[in-house]
């Protein structure tokens, strides 16, 4: 619930840009982006990646990951809830998940993870 509401804000933040005076200008799809990368990451960090077992099926593993719930939660509420979703390039490249964006695991599960996403969002 509390991830929908995330989801919004970053919307309105675009909504509402058309409303702030010319000297307080902020670019509200740059404000959106840091927002939604924020998001992913706190999406991210819901499970225990180090607990997987290095011969799990990396699909298996991702279909139940709370990231992957979520993508199917907001295809239920969004129309193009992936657009929302930043490759895994750039969620590693994030300074929010640099505990994890050095463990190979990690990165191999959120690359396999992220081509699960997008064949579910079809």
């Amino acid at each position: 619930m509390e991830f929908r509401r995330a989801f919004r804000l970053a919307d309105l933040i675009v909504e509402l840009a058309d409303l702030q005076p010319k000297e307080n200008w902020v670019d509200s799809l740059e404000a959106r982006n840091m927002l939604l990368l924020h998001i992913w990451c706190q999406a991210l960090k819901m499970d225990d990646w180090s607990k997987i077992l290095p011969d799990e099926d990396p699909v298996q593993i991702c279909s139940r990951s709370f990231i992957c719930s979520l993508v199917r939660n907001l295809n239920r509420t969004h129309k193009h809830a992936l657009e929302l979703l930043f490759t895994p390039e750039k969620l590693f490249s994030c300074s929010e998940l640099e505990p994890f964006a050095s463990d190979p695991q990690f990165r191999y599960l959120i690359q396999s993870g992220f081509e699960f996403m997008q064949s579910i969002s079809v």
